[in-house]
């Protein structure tokens, strides 16, 4: 039942903890990378069960982890930015209702457009290194120090979320990807 030719990587999911169990055993976390196969109605997932020692640390996991906390936080800082925009608006909007008059005192274009910097005052030097994080390489799913060996468990399931179809080929790393504690703390 070899697969042939190229399978592209799609996405990759981390679930907290585990789904899938080695020996009975489930572990702290799973990286999930979903893969396309031209040839084939089906896709191959390789998943990697995540085990969280406290001196684990693995230096390239932490570029994806700090690139997932930045797109996070980011994105944090702007609908916060964007519903603080929004509260003023309606505020100033209800003050002036049913009053009759304009109020000049207030630059409603200015307050509507968009500007924040991100809830940190370091921001840009923070952006700047993580996009040089991220320039220094192409982030593989599939570098060694993520998944640990070339052999696999493998069997023919579906999707752990809905709409839970049955067209995935799990194949699951024999040996558990190590990070360190703190690491799996801040990946929750």
């Amino acid at each position: 039942n070899g697969w042939g030719g190229f399978a592209d990587a799609m996405h990759v999911d981390f679930k907290v903890p585990s789904e899938h169990l080695i020996n009975g055993k489930r572990y702290d976390a799973e990286m999930q990378v979903y893969h396309l196969h031209p040839g084939r109605r089906r896709m191959p997932t390789q998943a990697t069960v995540i085990q969280a020692t406290d001196d684990g640390h693995n230096a390239y996991f932490e570029g994806a982890l700090r690139a997932f906390e930045f797109v996070y936080e980011r994105d944090q800082a702007l609908c916060a930015s964007h519903n603080r925009r929004e509260r003023k608006l309606l505020a100033l909007a209800h003050a002036n209702l049913g009053t009759g008059k304009q109020d000049d005192t207030m630059n409603y274009e200015a307050l509507a457009e968009f500007s924040t910097d991100m809830d940190r005052p370091d921001y840009e030097e923070y952006a700047k290194n993580i996009e040089r994080l991220l320039q220094d390489g192409r982030w593989d799913p599939h570098n060694e120090n993520l998944v640990p060996s070339i052999y696999f468990y493998r069997y023919e399931g579906s999707i752990t979320e809905p709409p839970c179809g049955e067209w995935i080929s799990w194949f699951i790393t024999d040996v558990p990807m190590t990070i360190s504690t703190e690491q799996l703390e801040r990946m929750k």
